[in-house]
């Protein structure tokens, strides 16, 4: 049985060629619901200016791989890693 790792690459290497849907869901979900969330968070609960250097760290990391066509495994990793520290962000402002 194949590594969990192992079983990641090979899925992405085989949607390669579903290479727009994946750049398009990254992009829209990072552009239209994590991104806005964070901005949110940040307002309503006076966030940090390292907070927003985070947010545009995060959105520009997930929009180069796309913009400089990387495998989809790379985006799709670099998507996650901004998804979780979105999560962060949102949780950290609103437990704090």
């Amino acid at each position: 049985m194949n590594a969990l790792t192992n079983q990641y690459t090979i899925f992405f290497e085989q949607q390669e060629n579903n290479r727009a849907f994946w750049n398009g869901f990254s992009l829209m979900i990072q552009a239209n619901i994590l991104t806005p969330l964070t901005l949110v968070s940040m307002n309503v609960y006076n966030g940090g200016d390292w907070q927003l250097a985070a947010c545009v760290l995060c959105f520009f990391s997930v929009l180069i791989p796309i913009l400089s066509a990387q495998p989809v495994r790379i985006g799709v990793t670099i998507f996650w890693i901004s998804a979780i520290v979105h999560s962060f962000i949102i949780g950290f402002n609103i437990l704090s």
